[in-house]
């Protein structure tokens, strides 16, 4: 073959790919299929509770309740996001490395926030409950029986004092205790025994 009908033929070949790519859609964002959130996707107020006490820096909470409602009692260590701010600029700018967990007053009301998030970040998780529950379970933790085992009433101590540093009665986070250097007990409340008698 003639070394001009070379050329035409590789200008020919090269329109051909530059229609091809020309008809291809646009390369999007990468995005997941996201649907309801599986109990894999959400995070149990202790376990979040767990990750701030550890000062684990693996991890984003993120409140996207109004920001009024957040500088009103929002939980230690979350960023306000707005759910009406998520935009795709936004959640593309918060960083990859790092689990993402999202919050608002209730599980159900941050759903949407969660889902715009996820198509783009694989680690992002659901406050189990939402800030309802968060207040239920970590701020007010609820007292062992007065006859509990002392396994429960050193996890109830613990808990106690995490709540306390949550609301701002103490600024050290609570450590857990070594149990062969406890000297002191622990006292517990008694239980009254009545006399029934005859």
């Amino acid at each position: 073959m003639p070394a001009h009908n070379w050329k035409w033929l590789g200008v020919f070949a090269g329109l051909a790919v530059a229609v091809i790519l020309f008809l291809l859609p646009a390369p999007g964002p990468t995005t997941l299929d996201v649907g309801a959130p599986t109990e894999a996707d959400r995070i149990a107020p202790w376990t979040l509770s767990d990750w701030i006490l550890g000062d684990n820096p693996e991890y984003l909470l993120i409140d996207v309740r109004s920001e009024e409602a957040f500088l009103d009692d929002g939980i230690k260590t979350a960023m306000s996001m707005p759910a009406a701010g998520l935009d795709q600029e936004t959640i593309r700018s918060l960083p990859t490395h790092r689990d993402i967990v999202v919050y608002a007053d209730s599980a159900e009301n941050a759903v949407a926030a969660w889902q715009a998030i996820k198509q783009y970040r694989e680690r992002t998780y659901l406050l189990e409950g939402g800030l309802m529950a968060w207040k239920e379970r970590v701020l007010d933790p609820e007292e062992p029986a007065p006859d509990a085992s002392e396994d429960a009433w050193d996890r109830y101590e613990v808990r106690l004092a995490a709540a306390n540093y949550y609301l701002g009665k103490s600024d050290a986070a609570p450590v857990e205790r070594d149990r062969q250097r406890v000297v002191q007990p622990v006292l517990r409340p008694r239980t009254t025994i009545t006399n029934q008698g005859c």
